[in-house]
């Protein structure tokens, strides 16, 4: 048993050092502006709502894992080094681990909540507010806008308002008139400009 402990500790302390060492390379590549489209939130929020079957699937994450390989493995290592009794060793190696994965399951569902409360915009808030187009907003076709609200840019999916002219390319500048569902209502904002006096 020695050698499945050992391999199992280094297999997950290896793998957590690994994810402590490009934690920071991977932090810059999250999308938490996004409007709409927080997969993660949703699928948390529907295991939560939903039956055991999505709970269990959550729990067996890649990153629960690897701390329970590396909890069984270095407690079994630490406890056969010890010349404790081979199934008290066993046991106490799976009590280890099973706690570090619920542990770090429970932690890491805490703070996905907690980030995905912190991050939602109410729609409201864009009402109003001017936008960039970053993707082409087309007649019968969708594209994206971004806003600037409290410092920080979201991109939300947006669709032409009625009567307003296509197709609005990357780069124009609009206005959201309004907020359905997570998508925005935009309008050229110049199509708002008063026109010259003519005094």
């Amino acid at each position: 048993m020695l050698g499945i402990y050992l391999l199992a500790a280094i297999v997950g302390a290896g793998a957590l050092v690994f994810s402590l060492l490009g934690g920071e390379h991977d932090a810059g590549h999250g999308d938490a502006g996004d409007v709409g489209h927080d997969a993660d939130a949703g699928h948390d929020a529907h295991a939560a709502h939903g039956g055991g079957g999505e709970i269990i699937l959550g729990l067996f994450r890649p990153r629960n894992l690897v701390f329970f390989l590396a909890a069984f493995g270095l407690t079994g290592t630490v406890l056969t080094w010890l010349a404790a009794p081979a199934f008290g060793t066993l046991m106490a190696a799976l009590a280890m681990g099973a706690g570090a994965m619920l542990t770090t399951h429970a932690t890491f569902t805490w703070l996905r909540r907690s980030e995905s409360a912190s991050d939602v915009v109410s729609d409201h808030a864009f009402e109003g507010r001017t936008a960039r187009v970053v993707l082409p907003v087309e007649s019968g076709q969708r594209g994206r806008v971004a806003c600037v609200l409290a410092g920080q840019e979201h991109y939300i999916t947006a669709r032409l308002a009625p009567g307003a002219p296509a197709p609005l390319v990357p780069g124009r500048e609009v206005l959201i008139l309004r907020m359905a569902e997570g998508v925005a209502e935009v309008e050229p904002f110049d199509a708002l400009e008063l026109p010259p006096s003519t005094d």
